[in-house]
């Protein structure tokens, strides 16, 4: 990984050279994004002026991430969790697992997810997870008369559901970058986009 990338494989200098292609308006909508820094997808894009709405249903990683981007008018935080469902309309409460640490740096959530298959994957792992009710809207609602360049989605477990909710085509997006838990859902995407 470069020296200076704040992703988790360096995704975010694919993210940074696709928005440099398309020049000083690109937009980039990152759902999933922790406390701004953390493994970031998007951070090295806004470091260089680009602009960003972050979506962290978190509270502290959201706190963190909104105290961290409160100066800079050029990225939006916003405090939901993006909820797969049918409904385009959905507005409500969804149960949160809040992860504990991960990388021992003083990190939090970052494998937080509404999955409880998730939960018991990295409870493995020796990840403690607490549970609390955070706002949940659908991707729709966030897109809706919106265009973004890049979209960015890292949700842990329903990263694909919420992809598929996704008309890219409305959005003006040319640049998915999506986090995949297995082969299985790596060649779902290949198929279905």
């Amino acid at each position: 990984m470069n020296a200076t990338s704040f992703s988790q494989n360096g995704e975010d200098i694919e993210i940074l050279n696709h928005c440099n292609k398309i020049g000083p308006h690109a937009t980039i909508l990152s759902i999933g994004e922790n406390d701004g820094i953390t493994l970031s997808n998007s951070y090295l894009s806004i470091l260089k002026g680009y602009k960003a709405v972050l979506v962290e249903p978190d509270p502290s990683s959201f706190e963190k991430m909104r105290k961290l981007h409160e100066e800079n008018k050029n990225v939006l935080c916003l405090n939901w969790a993006i909820y797969p469902t049918d409904d385009r309309n959905y507005a409500g409460e969804v149960l949160f697992y809040r992860s504990g640490t991960l990388l021992g740096n003083g990190d939090q959530s970052l494998v937080s997810t509404m999955v409880l298959s998730e939960v018991e994957k990295w409870k493995k792992s020796g990840v403690e997870f607490t549970t609390i009710k955070v706002p949940a809207l659908h991707v729709y609602s966030v897109i809706l008369g919106s265009r973004y360049d890049v979209i960015s989605i890292d949700v842990e477990g329903v990263d694909l559901e919420i992809l598929t909710e996704i008309n890219l085509a409305e959005s003006g997006t040319s640049m998915v970058c999506i986090e995949t838990n297995s082969i299985t859902e790596r060649e779902k995407i290949a198929i279905e986009y």
